[in-house]
């Protein structure tokens, strides 16, 4: 009897640790979270190894990024201004691999000259900006900013489902969703049980989150109420203000045309952009303004430690150019 105990037990775990690899090579290898991955690799120098066990043990993989996020990103050191600009939306916004010279916020700026209050972050979506007018006190204390402009990409609706799919992702977790009862949004309690560090739970969660991302009625229900509950927000404290979406082409460059400018209604479709210019948001694609597809090498952040092209963020030079004719346009 306990040798066929011990027999199953053994079956048991033999198929837990060959799930458990499949699991592995299928998210390593999906290309949602290829570029994640890579990050880790090199903050464990390439060694594959010390990667995979970092994975499942290593306690700073939940705060790769440079800053807590549970803190927000408040404005320190700065004379609040009034004509300012707001900038919210995620890593292209925020400047990744950029000084803050160099980045979206510091070269709009210098064009302008008024006071940009960049609270963009890395791996952050619509819901950020929400959780940042409902709770971040440091906006409390802006006084009638003449622009407020959020960047919009296209994993922008992935990250309304976002799910604890990485070692380090708990911080992003914020999440809103519809109370059934009364028709409102709630944020989402964050959970960090040890499970959610194996990958057989990731490739589960990953395959949730891409059946939501094929029901195209579910993301317009969730993208459009998070967007109408900030511009109620921004609204009631803010009433001047002018509302600006950028569109961002987040796409890698080798999988489309360098001479076909990015369509906006790939990331936005038609309906969610009558609805969300009917919030009284002005939608400008980056692209289509610049004149120009930014596929080149030269339009790519490069990391500073490898030289490598991120080809997901946009370089200085990009914005450079792009930002001289948003000015224009706006009459800023």
């Amino acid at each position: 009897m306990k040798k066929i105990v011990l027999i199953n037990f053994l079956v048991f775990v033999l198929l837990l640790f060959l799930s458990e690899l499949i699991a592995m090579m299928y998210v390593i290898g999906s290309r949602i979270y290829q570029m994640n991955n890579n990050m880790l690799l090199d903050r464990h120098k390439n060694n594959v190894f010390q990667y995979i066990i970092g994975t499942y043990f290593d306690k700073n993989n939940f705060y790769h990024y440079d800053v807590l996020l549970d803190k927000m990103r408040f404005i320190n050191n700065k004379e609040l201004k009034k004509s300012s600009i707001i900038l919210f939306g995620c890593s292209v916004t925020y400047g990744n691999l950029l000084d803050d010279k160099n980045n979206f916020s510091g070269i709009l700026s210098r064009i302008t000259k008024k006071a940009v209050y960049n609270m963009a972050f890395d791996g952050w979506g619509p819901a950020h900006m929400l959780k940042q007018l409902n709770e971040n006190k440091s906006l409390l204390f802006l006084d009638d900013p003449e622009y407020i402009i959020y960047t919009f990409i296209k994993d922008h609706k992935r990250r309304l489902f976002f799910y604890q799919g990485w070692g380090f992702d708990s911080q992003l977790y914020w999440r809103y969703v519809i109370n059934k009862d009364d028709d409102c949004l709630y944020p989402v309690k964050r959970k960090y049980p040890l499970y959610y560090r194996f990958y057989i739970v990731k490739m589960i969660q990953h395959t949730i989150e891409n059946i939501k991302l094929r029901n195209e009625k579910l993301i317009d229900k969730y993208l459009l109420r998070i967007f109408e509950e900030s511009v109620f927000i921004i609204k009631n404290r803010w009433p001047k203000a002018k509302l600006v979406m950028l569109v961002y082409n987040d796409e890698l460059c080798e999988n489309s045309k360098d001479a076909e400018l990015y369509k906006t209604e790939n990331a936005l479709t038609m309906y969610e952009q009558e609805k969300i210019k009917e919030m009284g948001f002005e939608i400008i694609n980056i692209e289509e303004l610049a004149g120009k597809s930014f596929c080149g090498a030269e339009y790519h952040a490069r990391c500073p430690i490898y030289g490598d092209l991120d080809k997901n963020h946009p370089s200085s030079k990009m914005w450079e150019e792009f930002v001289p004719k948003l000015v224009e346009k706006l009459n800023m």
